[in-house]
């Protein structure tokens, strides 16, 4: 099972009861670490409101949110979403990293990449004793 997402009217009324039993039942299903519910930070602005239920969340509360009309989602990101049930700091063991992390992260591998390549092409220079690294440049040919 994957993310779920439940949309409905920023009313407090509606999402307050579904918080209510889904925490009911992550009480009595022993507190699972991979278990959240966690909401939108500005639920009223776009007047819907958005809850995402982790994989593990959907496990215990799968048959509650498939009659409520929850459907398949991709993982939210961890800057528009507030943790509302689940333990301390679950947001940040659930969801992927922000994409400026990731982005970092990609220019780290390429950057890595780039390094391993001039340094093995520096040992190949001097395993081969080409005078100079400048033989192999492509050289431009004009035409005659």
């Amino acid at each position: 099972m994957g993310w779920k997402l439940v949309t409905m009217p920023f009313d407090g009324v509606a999402a307050d009861k579904l918080e209510a039993a889904f925490e009911e039942v992550f009480t009595y299903s022993g507190h699972p670490h991979d278990a959240a519910m966690l909401v939108n930070r500005n639920p009223g602005l776009d007047g819907i409101c958005k809850l995402y239920f982790s994989p593990g969340a959907a496990r215990i509360f799968g048959s509650s949110l498939e009659a409520i009309g929850a459907f398949d989602c991709d993982p939210p990101q961890r800057e528009e979403i507030t943790l509302r049930v689940g333990h301390h700091g679950a947001e940040v063991e659930l969801l992927p990293e922000g994409m400026r992390h990731q982005a970092a992260q990609t220019a780290a591998i390429a950057l890595a990449l780039i390094d391993r390549y001039n340094r093995h092409r520096a040992l190949r220079i001097k395993r081969l004793q080409i005078p100079s690294p400048r033989l192999l440049r492509p050289r431009l040919f004009r035409a005659r």
